[in-house]
């Protein structure tokens, strides 16, 4: 395993893990750079993006606000509430995640931000694999920097 640097991120890419980059995935239109994407042996796919965002629009550090971007990325593919929501604040970077079942697939959406920049993160795998490369998942998230 070793730490890679990407267009305004780096991460810990794990052995089985291929990177890809793509435009079409569930992190949506208006990103500043093109989404990479991290493929996982069980199938599910993490796609990374920086969105470039104007100096007034730029969240804090503030886990509160990420939490709200994870809500309202839901809401507008038309999920009310997600199945489960995470903050986190670490070393002045703070970080929220939701997770829903869209169809049938499985949703979970990251936002991390240290003030001066912002991550998203989105995983999405069939519904019946949720938990099969949870554990690899979870490590490749909690290695995201950003740079």
């Amino acid at each position: 395993m070793s730490r890679r640097a990407f267009e305004g991120f780096s991460a810990m890419v794990r052995e089985g893990w291929s990177v890809l980059l793509d435009e079409a995935t569930y992190s949506g239109e208006g990103t500043g750079s093109l989404p990479t994407r991290f493929v996982g042996a069980g199938g599910g796919e993490l796609i990374v993006s920086v969105p470039r965002l104007h100096p007034d629009d730029q969240p804090g550090a503030d886990a509160d606000e990420l939490e709200s971007l994870a809500r309202e990325w839901g809401m507008r593919r038309g999920q009310d509430e997600p199945l489960g929501v995470s903050t986190e604040v670490r070393q002045g970077t703070a970080s929220a995640s939701a997770t829903y079942r869209i169809g049938e697939e499985m949703v979970e959406v990251w936002f991390v931000s240290d003030g001066a920049a912002l991550l998203k993160a989105t995983y999405v795998c069939p519904w019946a694999e949720r938990d099969r490369d949870r554990p690899a998942r979870e490590a490749l998230i909690g290695s995201l920097r950003l740079c």
